[in-house]
């Protein structure tokens, strides 16, 4: 078992950075199969969540690139309505804009940590 440091805030910037990396993978991997996701929307909305708390995590922490990618990831996937009637194409379009925004939240993640 790990022993508590003498700095509490280290501490939380050593978990915060290993919840990061996995977060930002997650949603790199969300974006990367939305078009083959069984239900699109909720992919979408899961991605959102998951970069809104990234987002908030980052800025209390005072990791501005991390905090500023997440926050894309987060608006792209605010704008986007996916639905029933939305064809193949679009949801490849909504997915490559997720994907490109992901690769630079995990970019950012793996260079600002």
């Amino acid at each position: 078992m790990n022993e508590p440091s003498s700095n509490p805030l280290a501490d939380i910037v050593r978990r915060f950075k290993g919840e990061a990396t996995d977060s930002a993978k997650s949603i790199d991997e969300m974006a990367h199969s939305l078009t083959r996701a069984t239900d699109p929307r909720a992919s979408v909305a899961a991605i959102r969540e998951q970069a809104h708390k990234l987002k908030g995590a980052a800025g209390v922490l005072d990791f501005p690139d991390v905090k500023n990618h997440a926050a894309a990831v987060e608006d792209i996937a605010a704008s986007l309505t996916i639905d029933a009637a939305m064809s193949p194409e679009a949801i490849e379009l909504a997915s490559k804009a997720l994907e490109s925004a992901a690769e630079a939240l995990l970019s950012a993640v793996d260079a600002g940590l």
